[in-house]
């Protein structure tokens, strides 16, 4: 069963057909279901079954599901004692999963979320000793820890988070050049910590330099990846942030052409949508109060009507906060 479930997951990887996921779950959940508890693979079969549950919820969007890999992965790290070779992995991953219950803003109203984000940046900082800055694991390593501290920065406003968020992002962009597979990565997550530095602070060259690497990482994905939509709509965002405060309608018009193709990119059922057509109504918007343009108006009212079709009825977007 073990076998046969990472063939189906490294299927899935190659062809990304939601099938083979599905069927990898399966295959593991019968594996784990296969050794008693006090089994030496069953801290393996635990790890297993977590990661595809992990990738699962990833790749759904369904992140409150994330309770699953996440229970999954302590469970497992519970059974590896300090300097079990095992250990490392399974404590970087769930990490991540910690860190993934943060990567969308309607879970930050969660009342556990605050102990759980400071678990997550435990849990980074602890696997950081088990990698040396050489190793491949370590790069993704620094790019998580200055996401969840730029995160807390968000929420909690401690400015040495947001000064250490911005550091490790250097770090890890100089441990990923041009030509790494990870280096999109690294530069969105730079240019993200930097664009929330100039929010806060109102730096124009934290802005800049935040536009700068939205570019790079946007001209560094492929064209009609899906991956691509974040980039562009980060970009966006970033350019009608400078049009606000220094009045320059070509970035404007900018914001607006990337807000469309981050729309094209993400079809009716993809669960970013929603949130990239409340982006371009706005932008439409902000121009149509500039320049009076009504088809910009009119666009604005289609696009967000859209939006809230998307919204479930008790949904925080639906109840205006």
């Amino acid at each position: 069963m073990t076998d046969t479930g990472h063939y189906t997951l490294g299927r899935y990887q190659r062809t990304q057909d939601c099938r083979d996921l599905d069927q990898s779950i399966k295959h593991f959940e019968r594996a784990r279901d296969l050794y008693p508890n006090d089994h030496p693979c069953w801290s393996a079969a635990l790890f297993n079954l977590a990661t595809a549950n992990l990738i699962s919820c990833q790749v759904n969007g369904k992140y409150l599901d994330l309770d699953i890999p996440i229970s999954l992965f302590h469970e497992a790290l519970d059974l590896l004692p300090t300097g079990h070779p095992d250990r490392p992995a399974t404590q970087l991953h769930l990490a991540i999963a910690f860190l993934s219950r943060f990567t969308k803003l309607e879970l930050c109203t969660q009342s556990n979320d605050r102990h759980a984000l400071d678990e997550a940046i435990s849990l980074h900082y602890g696997a950081l000793k088990y990698y040396s800055t050489a190793h491949a694991q370590y790069g993704q390593l620094l790019c998580n820890i200055g996401i969840a501290l730029c995160i807390r920065f968000k929420r909690q406003g401690i400015p040495h988070d947001l000064d250490q968020a911005i550091a490790f992002q250097r770090q890890a962009m100089d441990l990923q050049p041009v030509g790494h597979s990870d280096r999109c990565y690294s530069l969105n997550n730079l240019a993200d910590a930097l664009y929330t530095s100039f929010m806060h602070r109102g730096n124009h060259g934290d802005l800049d330099e935040a536009i700068i690497f939205f570019r790079q990482a946007l001209n560094l994905w492929p064209i009609g990846d899906l991956g691509r939509g974040s980039s562009l709509n980060n970009l966006a965002s970033a350019l009608r942030t400078a049009f606000e405060h220094r009045g320059n309608y070509e970035d404007l018009d900018e914001a607006i052409t990337f807000n469309r193709q981050a729309l094209d990119l993400w079809p009716i059922g993809h669960p970013d949508r929603s949130s990239s057509l409340n982006n371009i109504a706005s932008a439409l918007g902000t121009r149509f109060t500039q320049r009076g343009n009504h088809k910009d108006l009119d666009e604005a009212i289609t696009f967000h009507r859209q939006a809230l079709d998307l919204q479930p009825v008790d949904s925080i977007l639906t109840r205006g906060h």
